[in-house]
């Protein structure tokens, strides 16, 4: 009995992963930030789900971004995450790479199941290549 249960646990933990992997490819755009200008995006998540801007980056590039929601927030994944709501400077991408931004609901209003609308505007400045 009690292997029985441990496969079914199994079985059903094997099933659920696979729908979150769909559900993350669904909210997942890979985009191009290679011409010094911003990109403008916007959405709305809700609950727990999330949106991923995925973008290549140089050594040395600036990223800016100008976000806006009422419970949502934008972070950048790489070896640590960086919260890009926390100031209005560019960060300044440290190694030449395919990086993450993610969009995603504070817990507490994740909880809730509230559906925030987002807008988000990204810009990647390449080092000595933008003139302003």
């Amino acid at each position: 009995m009690k292997q029985k249960f441990i496969v079914l646990v199994v079985h059903m933990l094997f099933l659920a992963s696979f729908c979150l992997i769909a559900e993350a490819e669904e909210n997942t755009w890979y985009i191009n930030l290679g011409n010094c200008e911003y990109k403008a995006y916007s959405s709305s998540i809700a609950g727990y789900e999330f949106h991923d801007y995925i973008f290549k980056a140089e050594k040395g590039d600036k990223l800016i971004t100008d976000f806006s929601a009422r419970h949502a927030f934008p972070i950048l994944f790489q070896t640590s995450t960086v919260n890009l709501n926390e100031d209005d400077k560019p960060y300044l991408i440290p190694e030449t790479k395919e990086y993450r931004l993610r969009i995603l609901m504070m817990r507490t209003f994740a909880r809730r199941g509230t559906e925030d609308p987002y807008k988000i505007k990204i810009k990647l400045e390449k080092a000595n290549k933008c003139v302003n």
